[in-house]
């Protein structure tokens, strides 16, 4: 289970409605990979709902964060 002193880092660093960038929620779901196809994995599963911020720039949102760790995901194996 995700670290919940860093989800709470997360939070008290900025006001509810801050999105955070993909290194944020891959630091806070603890996920090995550097590269951004888990997080489009979790996206095509229903897990995680970017936000469009322009062609290539995505955001998420702390709600979405907390539900991927309440559903158990987040640390790899």
């Amino acid at each position: 289970m995700p670290e919940l002193a860093k989800i709470e880092r997360i939070e008290s660093n900025a006001e509810q409605d801050k999105l955070l960038t993909p290194t944020d929620v891959k630091e806070a779901l603890q996920l090995r990979s550097q590269s951004n196809h888990v997080l489009r994995n979790y996206e095509k599963r229903g897990l995680l709902h970017p936000v469009r911020l322009g062609k290539r720039t995505l955001r998420y949102t702390p709600d979405d964060l907390r539900a991927c760790i309440a559903a158990g995901k987040g640390v790899t194996s």
